[in-house]
């Protein structure tokens, strides 16, 4: 069996690639062989410059489009021929141990057709020759000799100027070793929508040992760190940030009409200035979408003593976003295919599930910490914490990651990076500003109605009433604290909050006030809402 990988395109550097397993068959009256399509897998919009000979390889080697590519037992159908103004074959040669006369070369052209899933019939021709072949530039030449040949046989006169090249597969064969790669190029755009197939006679010069899928291996991993961005350039502070007015940088979430929690894993890489514009633009926009933010701290954070001097340095530049802000020290250590070293990245997008898992089995207003917050997929943690060191970055809002015996990598911190504020004690923990910022979502949602009714004491009634339907639930669930509802939570929203000026300007006040589970006092919310306002 071999592989084949083809490509095409319709625009310039973004091509459809292809892969086919071939079945080879020997013909037992004679020294010939035969071939037939297995299977094909085909990955659509590979991004490659395809007068570099490298980069063919480069695709190959990217994580999602290889394992596409090279998924053989999971091929299902011939992928659809598109209208391209290049297209090629990239072929496995294997070198034989001593020359050997390749007798023919097999040359297959696929036009287009009005139906890309049905292609009309493809047309074949087999140069006869007598080429002794020992290296791969013999195999180049006596290529290149049949699609000049092909050229005049077959009516395509495009074939004629066909490249043919070499480079080193990026992948190992069942004995350990990297295969030549023939690529097969041709670059005429007037030979649009055409795929071009070649296939030597004998066929063992393009087989690796039985090559599949299973034969198959990734190049081993290197003793490298592995790369910090796996595609493109990293973000700036000021990509970040964004403009509010074309929706770009986190004014992207606009498009979404809720968002709970918004987290930049590439700020752990920023430089300081990137770093501080990313995070003071991400807080205001949590203050602003009533949304909690998970911040990572700067990689070059290492020790305790370095994320002390963050704490009390950094933090405190952010702004009053700060009370909607969780960070999490050390960082966490995941496996990676690009390399045998483990990959240090900030915590976010793991604490971010925490937050989630947690938010389902117990409730907004439960700590995300604690042995019933596991770290999933984290293998290890970059700095193994003890009590002392806990106990100095807790008070400072610097929520600890510990590996404990029995409970491996969990969560072991619940304050906000106010924490440390006595003017915010209100929002010291997760717990009560994310319960905050549920009951605000969730109120103001449900107040919607609100708009069209006259505002006066019939409506008031009706607010008190609508609310205290929504808290008493969440009073029954935990979510508050008092042996009764009205110890829990009170609802205003009378004479008291709503002035005169305020019925003429169409706005009702609502003031909610709950006692959470943490703090011994009560929390107050004030809501406004439009009321009274005409349809028309």
């Amino acid at each position: 069996m071999f592989v084949t990988v083809d490509y095409m395109t319709n625009k310039p550097n973004t091509f459809n690639m292809a892969a086919t397993l071939y079945s080879i068959t020997s013909n037992s009256n004679s020294s010939s062989s035969s071939y037939s399509i297995v299977q094909t897998q085909s990955v659509p919009a590979v991004t490659l410059d395809i007068s570099q000979t490298n980069s063919i390889v480069e695709v190959m080697q990217s994580g999602n489009q290889n394992s596409a590519l090279l998924a053989v037992p999971n091929l299902t159908a011939t992928p659809s021929v598109l209208v391209p103004f290049a297209s090629g074959t990239i072929l496995n040669f294997t070198a034989p141990k001593n020359a050997v006369t390749v007798t023919g070369i097999t040359v297959t052209v696929q036009p287009p057709g009005p139906d890309p899933t049905k292609p009309p019939p493809s047309v074949s021709t087999t140069v006869a020759m007598t080429s002794p072949v020992s290296t791969v530039g013999d195999m180049i030449a006596a290529i290149q000799g049949a699609l000049s040949s092909a050229a005049g046989t077959l009516g395509y006169p495009s074939l004629a100027s066909t490249q043919v090249r070499s480079c080193l597969s990026p992948f190992l064969s069942s004995s350990g070793t990297q295969a030549q790669l023939i690529q097969v190029w041709v670059p005429d755009p007037g030979f649009a929508g055409y795929l071009v197939s070649v296939v030597a006679n004998p066929t063992s010069l393009f087989t690796t040992q039985s090559l599949n899928y299973q034969a198959q291996q990734l190049l081993p991993p290197t003793t490298t760190p592995a790369p910090k961005y796996p595609d493109g350039l990293p973000p700036t502070g000021f990509d970040i940030a964004g403009n509010s007015t074309n929706r770009s940088g986190i004014y992207s979430l606009d498009a979404m009409q809720i968002v709970n929690l918004i987290l930049v894993p590439d700020m752990a890489s920023m430089n300081t200035s990137n770093y501080l514009t990313s995070a003071t633009a991400t807080l205001n926009y949590a203050i602003q979408r009533k949304a909690f933010a998970i911040l990572d701290m700067p990689l070059t954070v290492t020790s305790t003593t370095s994320a002390v001097a963050w704490a009390t340095s950094t933090p405190g530049t952010f702004g009053t976003g700060i009370i909607s802000a969780a960070t999490y020290w050390p960082q966490i250590q995941i496996p990676t295919p690009f390399s045998t070293q483990l990959l240090t990245l900030g915590g976010s997008g793991t604490l971010a599930g925490v937050y989630a898992l947690t938010d389902v089995n117990r409730g907004v207003w439960k700590a995300p910490a604690g042995i019933t917050a596991p770290l999933a997929g984290v293998q290890q943690l970059s700095y193994v914490m003890n009590d002392q060191e806990n106990g100095q970055l807790n008070p400072l809002g610097i929520n600890a990651l510990r590996t404990f015996p029995t409970y491996d990598n969990i969560s072991w911190g619940a304050r906000t990076l106010a924490s440390a504020n006595v003017a915010d004690d209100d929002w010291k923990y997760i717990s009560v500003r994310r319960l905050t910022l549920y009951l605000e979502q969730s109120l103001i949602q449900g107040l919607q109605w609100v708009v069209f009714e006259p505002n006066d004491a019939a409506l008031w009634a009706q607010i008190r009433l609508s609310v205290n339907a929504f808290l008493h639930p969440l009073y029954l669930q935990g979510a508050f604290v008092g042996a009764t509802p009205s110890q829990a939570y009170q609802v205003v929203c009378d004479e008291s909050t709503t002035t005169p000026e305020d019925m003429d300007n169409g706005i009702v006040n609502i003031l909610i006030l709950f006692a959470p589970v943490k703090p011994a006092e009560f929390v107050v919310i004030s809501l406004q809402q439009m009321a009274g306002q005409s349809s028309s």
